[in-house]
């Protein structure tokens, strides 16, 4: 693989991670929808794009070559700890809180995302 293949796959997760990190950061996101438990949906959607992400960028280095399911869960686990820096950074947000089922929809989803990508490789 090329090595500028591999820096367009690592700088998309970059970009992705700021992206997450300013919404992050503001008091509130304007057109988010308001219904019971939606956020969770959007959490689990976020989160299951960046382990998608993750996976392309681990899959092209460093662990090119290794089975899909070694590169979705270590997709699952960095997916998974940017979550919960994520929820521990919205603590110190005004008008954020830290969540606990968050960090549990952000893990739901980086594992679908994650274990769809590792079944389109087979």
């Amino acid at each position: 693989m090329s090595r500028p293949y591999v820096f367009q796959r690592w700088a998309a997760v970059g970009l992705y991670l700021a992206a997450i990190f300013f919404l992050s950061s503001l008091s509130s996101v304007a057109g988010t929808p308001s219904l019971p438990g939606s956020d969770k949906l959007l959490h689990a959607l976020a989160y299951g794009l960046l382990a998608v992400l993750w996976c392309r960028a681990l899959a092209a280095w460093p662990l090119q070559g290794r089975p899909s399911a070694a590169i979705a869960a270590a997709a699952v686990i960095l997916a998974s700890l940017y979550g919960i820096s994520d929820e521990i950074h919205q603590a110190f947000v005004p008008a954020r809180t830290a969540a606990l089922w968050d960090w549990i929809a952000d893990m739901i989803g980086s594992g679908c995302g994650a274990g769809a990508w590792a079944l389109m490789q087979n």
